[in-house]
């Protein structure tokens, strides 16, 4: 599946970017992509995400870099993915 995903506030820091991750029902997590700056980006979510239980978190991370494995600052947003 993929999901449609627009900025609707807030800014990165200079030199950091907002990372949006999957959170698993088993606490696992995966970075999806950055989110952009303005606009809308679509992001390629696996089929696990709509398994019920997984959620969708936003964190800022250093810009530039690979993705990490984990979220390397708090999770300052989060919201859960509807069961289909």
């Amino acid at each position: 599946g993929a999901a449609q995903v627009t900025r609707r506030a807030g800014n990165s820091a200079e030199g950091r970017v907002h990372v949006l991750w999957l959170i698993a029902p088993d606490g696992g997590t995966g970075a999806l992509g950055v989110l952009s700056p303005r606009g809308t980006a679509e992001l390629a979510l696996p089929v696990a995400a709509f398994a019920g239980g997984a959620m969708l978190a936003v964190s800022e991370e250093a810009s530039g870099a690979e993705l990490p494995d984990l979220p390397g600052t708090e999770v300052f947003a989060a919201a859960p993915i509807p069961a289909r």
